[in-house]
């Protein structure tokens, strides 16, 4: 769905190579980031990101979430496909299907969807990466408009 590798790497080594989303913020539209994303609030749209994305407790997400590993501890209504670690905490809901190469499930998270996990799993992801991302979709309607 996304146009990233798995082998893609961020520096992390500067401080500043994150994004954080406070409660009582309504974002409308995707985001696409090259670094770490936390959510404390709702968002309507796609999540992209090359690294860490954490759903706090009073996150909402209304769209899909791509990323390299993932803790998620409030909502998502959409599908959500990590690289390597999907994180689900107890207060976690995902209403969606779930591609992983490895999944944590802790007592009281609630999963509605379908779950591929490992090798299957990565070839889906590999597949999924020939997609266009919103960042290209949204460049070639700049262009076309």
């Amino acid at each position: 769905m996304f146009g990233f590798s798995k082998d893609s790497k961020v520096d992390s080594s500067n401080s500043l190579t994150h994004n954080s989303f406070i409660k009582a913020t309504v974002i409308v539209g995707d985001i696409i980031s090259e670094s770490d994303v936390r959510l404390d609030c709702a968002l309507e749209g796609n999540l992209e990101c090359k690294a860490k994305v954490v759903i706090g407790v009073n996150g909402t997400v209304k769209g899909n979430v791509v990323c390299q590993n993932a803790r998620i501890e409030g909502t998502v209504d959409g599908n959500v496909k990590v690289w390597e670690l999907l994180d689900m905490r107890s207060t976690s809901i995902i209403n969606g299907d779930i591609v992983a190469n490895k999944l944590v499930v802790e007592d009281g998270a609630v999963f509605n969807g379908a779950c591929q996990m490992g090798k299957q799993a990565l070839k889906r992801l590999d597949n999924d990466k020939r997609e266009a991302s919103p960042k290209e979709v949204f460049r070639k309607k700049q262009k076309a408009g």
